[in-house]
């Protein structure tokens, strides 16, 4: 009977998706198809120089922190060392080795397929761990599994959903672990090995066309989902049969794309809104004008690809709740949001932010968190100091002057982290606390990070940081001392707290999109 009632079911589904594609005008195809394909342009920024250069599969590692130089991608975190392959599954599968990870090391081999999606990770917090894997196209059951190969011998097996997409993996730095984590970058392998099916192969990433001449950013959009489409099929395998109904209506069939009667220009104007408007009502409201996602579309973002296309525009290879979460604030006024892609902070000259944290942020085991500093321009800020972040590794004090994160770990209590300009010394007592920001003054943004995060941190209970505007603190002044602030009121975040529609759609731009920034 279930059997049955299942094949019924997809009877009803297709005939649903049919007639939905026959319903739908060009017009609304297309707007579709540029929400559907947006995140393609972050996959070009951050693999198509890689693969025209190095070629597929082979593993790349960053052996040094970024710094105020850095200009690969956008946000990036001051915590992690990097390491990324662009795979390719159209004439291999790819053997790859995943060494220990200590007890109290933070490590992620995270796999995304090209539009951004996180469809599995291996390492800290997850059951996966270290071992021989082997990753091959999977469109079904995808993830990762133990089984047998086809000589009856057991292997680990990472099933992709897609040819093509992006391991990035993420090694957490400290002050004392850095040799040991270069010993583990080296013990990481990464080698194509012989398909095992060689029905589910496709078009490799060697033969793609990046430069697509003088078309607008939309048409490239869709001229790049024309490309990959037929290798990707959405990750939900319900959704294949409406998003290829959809697509061709849009002027994208096998492989290529075709102009129809669509005017583009609206398409793309409302492509953006939709997104903006889709991930705004997906959000969680915490508390102090802190807002986040909710925990179910982060990341791996199933058929949310409205929330999908407008992470891509400043958090490509987001990573899934609750491996790591990206809490936003904003305040009343509508400054805008860190994830957004636009500043959310306007420092002045002689001013000064103040986050009061209630505690200690709740963690899991080897888990971390970071509150990042950017300039405008979305990089981190080129300051005398080379502060980029501050966290849990960081020697941030409570107002008595012990460390919050001290050799017994017990204590517990407010402590505050200030933003001022990098030309404006704070008194001795906030030093540690201190997270320059652009000297003068000017329009930045501060990113908080949760990796490893526990439901207090999800639902809201854990008490976020109040934020402050107020002046300067300055070794002369009588601004007050670490922990005892209390020359204006936080602002209350108000109704335009986190992912403002209004706000979001004045900042995800086509330009915004196609910018790659690592989570």
């Amino acid at each position: 009977m279930r059997s049955l009632l299942t094949s019924w079911a997809a009877v009803l589904l297709y005939a649903t998706t049919t007639a939905s594609a026959q319903n739908t005008s060009s017009q609304d195809a297309t707007e579709f198809a540029l929400i559907y394909g947006y995140p393609l342009l972050a996959f070009q920024k951050a693999s198509a120089d890689r693969v025209q250069q190095f070629g597929v599969n082979e593993l790349a590692y960053a052996r040094a922190l970024s710094n105020a130089t850095a200009r690969q991608v956008v946000k990036p975190n001051a915590d992690t060392l990097y390491g990324n392959v662009i795979y390719d599954l159209s004439q291999d599968d790819i053997a790859i080795t995943v060494p220990e990870i200590p007890d109290g090391d933070f490590c992620l081999f995270s796999f995304y397929d090209p539009y951004g999606d996180n469809w599995a990770n291996i390492g800290t917090g997850n059951s996966a761990g270290a071992g021989e894997y082997r990753l091959r196209i999977r469109r079904t059951d995808y993830g990762v599994e133990s089984a047998k190969d086809m000589s009856g011998s057991d292997v680990n097996y990472i099933n992709s959903p897609s040819l093509h997409g992006i391991l990035l993996i993420r090694w957490l730095v400290n002050s004392t672990n850095l040799d040991a984590v270069h010993a583990h970058q080296d013990a990481t392998k990464v080698e194509g090995v012989p398909k095992e099916n060689r029905s589910l192969s496709g078009t490799s990433l060697s033969m793609f066309n990046w430069n697509l001449g003088n078309s607008t950013p939309a048409e490239h959009v869709l001229n790049l989902l024309a490309q990959f489409a037929p290798s990707n099929a959405p990750e939900d395998t319900e959704d294949a049969e409406r998003v290829d109904a959809t697509l061709a209506e849009a002027g994208i069939v096998s492989g290529t794309y075709g102009a129809t009667d669509a005017d583009l220009s609206a398409a793309n104007t409302s492509a953006l809104k939709t997104a903006a408007s889709d991930t705004s009502s997906s959000l969680t409201s915490l508390n102090n004008g802190w807002t986040t996602l909710q925990t179910n579309k982060t990341g791996d973002f199933g058929t949310n690809y409205g929330i999908r296309a407008a992470i891509a525009s400043s958090g490509y290879l987001m990573l899934k709740a609750p491996n790591a979460v990206y809490p936003s604030w904003s305040n009343s006024s509508g400054e805008q949001i860190a994830l957004a892609g636009a500043p959310n902070l306007n420092l002045g000259p002689d001013e000064s932010y103040i986050y009061t944290f209630s505690g200690k942020p709740p963690l899991k085991t080897a888990g971390f968190w970071s509150l990042t500093a950017y300039g405008a321009d979305n990089y981190f800020i080129d300051t005398p100091q080379n502060v980029y972040a501050l966290g849990d590794r960081s020697n941030i004090t409570y107002p008595s002057g012990d460390r919050v994160y001290g050799s017994d770990g017990t204590e517990d209590g407010v402590f505050q982290i200030l933003i001022q300009p990098a030309d404006v010394t704070p008194p001795a007592n906030w030093t540690s606390n201190w997270l320059p920001g652009p000297p003068g003054g000017g329009n930045m943004s501060a990113l908080l990070r949760w990796y490893g995060a526990e439901e207090a941190l999800l639902d809201g209970s854990y008490q976020y940081p109040v934020v402050t505007k107020q002046a300067a603190f300055t070794s002369g002044g009588e601004n007050g001392t670490n922990g005892t602030s209390d020359q204006s009121a936080p602002f209350d975040g108000g109704a335009n707290a986190g992912f403002g529609g209004s706000v979001l759609a004045a900042v995800l731009t086509v330009a915004s999109l196609g910018l790659a920034a690592f989570l």
